[in-house]
């Protein structure tokens, strides 16, 4: 005679065991959460440390490209009138080389800003 039970509609068993299985989902999904998280913020906080440095270092370029040119022009020209510090510290790493070419060939810091 061949014995066809399932295990989980047992009086005792059943309940038993669909209560380990729950909790097994529970603490598996708490751990898995808990350790996807601790991933995410290490991720997360190197991304920022890398971002981070690498603005400063940008911001750290800038300043010293403005820095050098401001010493070339009032070398060249004298002290900075407010007008052109004013444009002077505004100007991106980019613009300041752009300046420092046109210093070259610059009769004036009116031609050379303009």
């Amino acid at each position: 005679m061949p014995v066809d039970l399932d295990i989980m509609d047992h009086k005792i068993l059943g309940p038993a065991i669909r209560k380990g299985i729950a909790q097994g989902v529970e603490q598996g999904m708490e751990k898995g959460l808990e350790k996807g998280l601790k991933k995410g913020l290490k991720k997360g906080l190197q991304e920022g440390i890398e971002k981070g440095l690498e603005e400063g270092m940008e911001k750290g370029m800038e300043a010293e490209a403005r820095q050098f040119l401001r010493r070339q022009i009032e070398r060249r020209f004298g002290v900075l009138p407010p007008w052109a510090e004013k444009r002077l510290g505004e100007v991106s790493r980019v613009e300041a080389e752009e300046l420092g070419l046109k210093f070259v060939d610059a009769k004036s810091l009116e031609e050379m800003f303009h």
